[in-house]
């Protein structure tokens, strides 16, 4: 009987292995499994927010006018500041920061001691879904707010793990190190059913923390090489006064050409007319690049478009506006600032002009295809380009008329007078050689 049951103990035990196998090998399946599971929830296929304000030209002038009236550079080393919006300024804002993920859409609600945040971004090369939909809860805290609830699409994140997906999100959109810069500076943000007030402090340190996350280091010794090659042509030029946009542009984008053989020609292009763009507005790129106060600086030279200083400056400007899309980066550059400026230059004479508008219209197509098609921009430039290759014919057109003219004879803008001119003037700009 002893001899029997030993057996039978033994028998007993072989299936137990197995059964235990089994589990170990469905875990191991399983689990891999249900984390593309989650992933794939995540994701979704169309956006749950679309911002229902108004998101003409207009309210992004607001919008920018509201973040340059709380410039924090107005306050000294070491000032506090505290800066108090009230729920349709934070969505205004948000939405238009929102566009350098080009559809990118947020809606903000304010309540006591906390704000909800619903999010639609867009990941075109996700395989799970091309939107990711985010909703969240955050609440005050000695500093930034912290989330306190948070889901990705689908699903919940455990509280515990919402601050370190929030910060995997911001490190995927190249937005990391702007969220630890803003914790360093921010002291304090407050929420009420209306408003929300955040105290902050602006030292020195910071701001050029701040202003390194704008470019990669890539980025940034692609900025020293157009920077240099572009001090070598202006001192090459025996110290003019002024110089045509084409003479600049035909070194700068052989460098393109040149670095394009093993690089991203795209953003070379970026780059070469960023570039440009600060030279011809009289910026430095130290604005930009802090490290770029010890390259060394070309001589103030007036670039010109037709002979023309505002024409380079309308070129350019338009230029680097579509290159950048509304991103932070086009913020930094100022071309908000400098289209203002335009506007109020037509206005100082007093006068609309179509001349103006060709150069606008012109640029924005180049710096279109400087990203779209590169390779084909900096072929047609570094052979050797001729300023009527980019600028459309455009003395021909009326300039400098007075409001009232304006508008008896084209009837004001999108008026069908007015039209008729702009469609000329696209399609003048379409047969421009290099713009095809």
């Amino acid at each position: 009987m002893q001899h029997r049951s030993r057996t039978h103990r033994v028998h007993r035990r072989r299936p137990s292995k197995r059964r235990w196998l089994k589990v170990v090998v469905f875990i191991a399946l399983a689990l891999p499994l249900a984390a593309v599971g989650a992933l794939w929830m995540c994701f979704d296929d169309a956006p749950r927010v679309v911002y229902e304000g108004d998101l003409s030209q207009q309210s992004y002038e607001k919008a920018q006018e509201f973040i340059e009236s709380h410039d924090p550079r107005t306050v000294g080393e070491g000032g506090v500041q505290t800066l108090v919006a009230s729920e349709d300024e934070v969505n205004l804002v948000v939405n238009y920061a929102a566009r350098r993920f080009h559809q990118a859409a947020a809606r903000v609600a304010l309540h006591p001691g906390a704000a909800v945040v619903h999010a639609s971004v867009p990941v075109p090369s996700s395989p799970f879904g091309p939107w990711l939909n985010v909703q969240a809860v955050v609440r005050e805290s000695p500093g930034l707010p912290v989330v306190d609830k948070l889901k990705l699409g689908a699903v919940r994140v455990p509280s515990f793990l919402a601050d370190y997906a929030l910060e995997r999100i911001l490190e995927r959109y190249g937005a990391g190190e702007q969220g630890r810069v803003a914790k360093d500076m921010v002291k304090h943000v407050a929420f009420t059913d209306s408003q929300v007030k955040v105290v902050y402090e602006w030292r020195q340190d910071l701001v050029k923390r701040a202003l390194s996350t704008l470019t990669s280091q890539d980025d940034q010794e692609r900025f020293r090489a157009y920077s240099a090659r572009l001090f070598q042509t202006v001192e090459g030029a025996r110290r003019r006064n002024s110089m045509s946009l084409a003479e600049l542009m035909t070194p700068l984008f052989r460098l393109a050409q040149q670095r394009s053989a093993e690089g991203n020609a795209a953003k070379e292009n970026r780059a070469a007319i960023i570039t440009l763009a600060f030279f011809a507005t009289d910026r430095s790129l130290s604005t930009l690049i802090p490290a770029a106060a010890s390259w060394p600086a070309p001589v103030p030279v007036t670039v010109t478009l037709g002979g023309r200083d505002d024409l380079a400056k309308h070129f350019l400007v338009s230029a680097a506006l579509a290159l950048e899309g509304g991103s932070a980066l086009s913020d930094a550059i100022g071309v908000r600032k400098e289209v203002d400026d335009a506007k109020r230059f037509d206005r100082d004479r007093e006068g609309f002009s179509f001349q103006d508008l060709v150069a606008d219209k012109a640029g924005a197509r180049f710096g279109s295809l400087a990203v779209k098609s590169p390779q084909k921009i900096q072929r047609g430039i570094a052979a050797g380009v001729k300023e009527a290759d980019f600028m459309p014919p455009h003395k021909d057109l009326a300039e400098n008329i007075p409001e009232p003219e304006f508008r008896k004879r084209y009837g004001g803008v999108g008026a069908p007078a007015y039209n008729n001119v702009v469609a000329d003037i696209e399609t003048r700009v379409a047969r421009a050689p290099l713009l095809r």
